[in-house]
């Protein structure tokens, strides 16, 4: 963030102000599908609003950048995927502002991809600039495990520079779980399906994301988190050989 006039504005003093007023705002949205809690948009945005316009100060945007493709969906239509990067100014009355840059994507079968980018970018700017908390009583980092017996030692993962990476065998976790076989190098080696989109994680990493999500769209799915289990070899392989047909044939 940056003063757009010298000195120190009125921005400055009233910013703190607002930050005092506002308190913390509870994740009562729940995604149904993935199993999670969010706060909306529409949520923020009435929390907020009346205290910034008591205060005196107005939100604008600039958008910087923004990055269009399309793909297509599980039902057979065409999905546009819309990344985007906004910056969003707070301004005062005596014209003093400060700004602060977000990112947002958004992905609509119609035409409301930019504005799903835009309300999740413009959530997350005021989420950060006020470091406003959620109403959740704990934070999971603050749970802790007691363990019993000698723990087991567990296989560093190396991420090689020139391929996907390879590991001799996946974290420690209950075998029974370890149900997707993965051929890693020359040895086949069973994963959890955590453990295998950990995999799709490191493909993603080294393929760019257009190719990533291209192999993903050609196969009906938009996330990895999507891929049904007896499919995760299939897509995991069309990975590796897009890298190496990218790379040479190196793996």
């Amino acid at each position: 963030m940056e003063n757009k006039h010298e000195g120190i504005g009125l921005i400055y003093k009233i910013m703190p102000k607002i930050m005092s007023e506002i308190l913390p705002i509870g994740k009562d949205g729940k995604n149904i599908q993935q199993n999670y809690k969010f706060r909306g948009i529409d949520q923020v945005y009435n929390y907020v609003q009346p205290i910034l316009a008591k205060n005196g100060v107005f939100m604008r945007c600039e958008i910087l950048d923004d990055k269009r493709s399309e793909r297509p969906s599980k039902s057979g239509g065409i999905l546009t995927f819309v990344q985007i990067r906004v910056r969003y100014y707070f301004t005062a009355g005596d014209g003093s502002s400060i700004w602060t840059d977000a990112f947002g994507e958004g992905a609509d079968s119609s035409d409301k991809a930019v504005a799903k980018a835009m309300s999740i970018a413009q959530k997350y700017a005021i989420l950060q600039t006020f470091c406003i908390p959620t109403a959740d009583e704990k934070d999971p980092e603050n749970d802790s495990h007691e363990v019993s017996g000698k723990p087991k030692a567990k296989t560093k993962q190396v991420a090689p520079d020139d391929g996907i990476a390879e590991l001799d065998s996946p974290p420690d976790k209950d075998e029974e779980f370890r149900t997707i076989p993965l051929t890693i190098g020359k040895k086949t080696v069973l994963h959890t399906k955590y453990e295998a989109l950990d995999r799709f994680a490191e493909a993603k990493a080294k393929l760019g994301k257009e190719l990533y999500y291209k192999i993903l769209g050609e196969n009906g799915y938009e996330k990895s988190n999507e891929i049904p289990q007896k499919d995760i070899p299939k897509l995991y392989y069309a990975m590796i050989e897009a890298y190496e047909q990218a790379n040479g044939g190196k793996k």
